[in-house]
């Protein structure tokens, strides 16, 4: 379970990130930072209920763009400084 605890920030200029020069080479794109999260995981067959807060980002777009790249990290937190 995820509920914000923080509005999204809107990414760009009224939430259109450029991507590159020309019409169409452009995404939408906002993060919400602070969501309260509760869940659980499985681990060795275990359950194991989790909480904290996560971060989220959506960039979307409805054309193909040109020499883009992401790169993402996801990194996990846990209790005692365990990542």
């Amino acid at each position: 379970m995820l509920a914000p605890e923080k509005n999204p920030i809107i990414h760009g200029q009224n939430g259109i990130s450029q991507k590159a020069e020309g019409e169409g080479y452009a995404s939408h794109y906002y993060s919400i930072p602070r969501l309260k999260t509760d869940g659980k995981i499985f681990l060795q067959n275990k359950e194991i209920p989790v909480q904290g807060t996560s971060w989220m980002d959506h960039e979307f777009g409805s054309t193909q763009l040109r020499n883009i790249r992401w790169d993402g990290i996801v990194s996990l937190q846990l209790e005692k400084g365990w990542s």
